[in-house]
């Protein structure tokens, strides 16, 4: 039997005489860590985290002059209503600004190192005042002692609240 080619030379397939290759069939597992169910729950997790990042990379691009009133609004409510700040810290800290804010603030409280006073602040001014961190971190840093005391003590109470709730 000869084998046929094409006009380049290369090997045309042929349906009589040669054995078929039996491919793989490829799916999911039915248990472990491969199971649809597992891969669809961290695919939205990665999604969710994605917007999250995306949110605030977006906040960043926003034009001069609202990243100023942002900014402003933000250090208005820090210095006169930092209890404000507070409810707001609860609220990302029970998922109302998304899964993806939600992991991201967990995940900051399970490292005792890291400033949380300051990362759920800049995170809360950045999603619901829409006032970039450095500006909120600038603002922040403006702040009389007694005002940061007040702000960080709000903070920490969300922060319990969360843990009794």
């Amino acid at each position: 039997m000869t084998a046929l080619r094409d006009a380049r030379g290369r090997f045309l397939p042929s349906s009589e005489g040669t054995p078929k290759k039996k491919r793989k069939k490829r799916g999911h597992r039915a248990k472990g860590k491969h199971s649809p169910a597992a891969y669809s729950a961290s695919a939205y997790e990665a999604r969710e985290r994605a917007t999250f990042q995306a949110d605030l990379r977006e906040i960043e691009r926003d034009p001069l002059r609202e990243r100023q009133e942002g900014a402003a609004d933000f250090a208005h409510v820090m210095r006169y209503d930092p209890e404000m700040v507070g409810e707001r810290v609860g609220w990302l800290l029970d998922g109302s600004y998304g899964s993806g804010a939600q992991q991201a603030a967990q995940e900051v409280l399970a490292r005792p190192r890291l400033n949380r006073q300051a990362w759920l602040t800049t995170t809360v001014g950045t999603l619901d005042w829409r006032s970039p961190q450095r500006m909120t971190a600038a603002s922040y840093n403006k702040l009389p002692a007694a005002q940061k005391t007040a702000l960080n003590a709000a903070i920490d109470q969300a922060i319990r609240n969360r843990g009794n709730s």
